[in-house]
C-alpha cells in the first residue's frame, strides 16, 4: 500500500506482509531486484514506494544504510527517499549507517595511509544533506552511535562536518 505525502505515521503507510515492496527488497539487500522493481514501477508511484515504512517504522533507506549498501542508498535517494526519515527508535538512516561495524582491515589500512575512503554511506548521506545532529529516542546523534560502535570512518566523516554538535547531553 502507498503512503501519500508525509503522513508516514498513518496506518495506511505501513506495509502489508504479503506484497513485494521496496522496503522488503532493501531489507533483504537485493539491489538488482530493487532496481528492476523501480524500473518497472509507474513513475507516479515511485516516491510513495520509497517513502513507505514497515511495521518497525523503517523505510527502505533505513535498511540500505544499516547494511552499508552504498549503491542501494544512492538508488533510493535518487528516487526521492527522505534522508532524514525517522524510523524505529527515532533513528534516521544516518544513525544506522554510523552504527555499522567497520571492516578492521580497512580501518588499519586507512590509519597507515592517514586517510579514510572518499566514498561511503555516511559521507553520501551527509552530502545529501542528512541532518547530522538528529537525535534518537535516547538522545543520541549519529556521532554518538558511530563512537559507541567503533565506526572510525563515520566518526571522521561526522567530525569533518562543521555543524556536528559535539556537546549534546546523553
Amino acid at each position: 500500500m502507498a503512503c501519500h505525502g508525509s503522513d508516514r505515521v498513518d496506518n495506511d503507510c505501513y506495509l502489508d506482509d504479503e506484497e513485494t515492496s521496496v522496503v522488503k527488497l532493501a531489507r533483504a539487500g537485493q539491489l538488482e531486484e530493487l532496481q528492476q522493481l523501480l524500473n518497472d514501477m509507474d513513475p507516479g508511484d515511485i516516491f510513495d514506494s520509497v517513502s513507505e515504512h514497515d511495521a518497525k517504522d523503517n523505510s527502505a533507506l533505513h535498511y540500505a544504510a544499516r547494511i552499508d549498501n552504498l549503491d542501494m542508498v544512492k538508488l533510493l535517494v535518487q528516487h526521492g527517499a527522505d534522508v532524514d526519515a525517522v524510523g524505529e527508535a527515532g533513528r534516521c538512516p544516518l544513525h544506522l549507517a554510523a552504527g555499522t561495524k567497520n571492516d578492521l582491515s580497512k580501518v588499519v589500512a586507512a590509519k597507515r595511509m592517514s586517510t579514510l575512503p572518499d566514498e561511503g554511506v555516511v559521507k553520501f548521506l551527509l552530502s545529501s544533506d542528512a541532518y547530522e545532529n538528529a537525535t534518537d529516542i535516547r538522545g543520541r546523534n549519529p556521532l554518538h552511535i558511530a563512537t559507541l560502535n567503533g565506526n572510525t570512518e563515520a566518526v571522521f566523516q561526522l567530525l569533518s562536518k562543521s555543524d556536528t554538535e559535539l556537546n549534546v547531553n546523553n
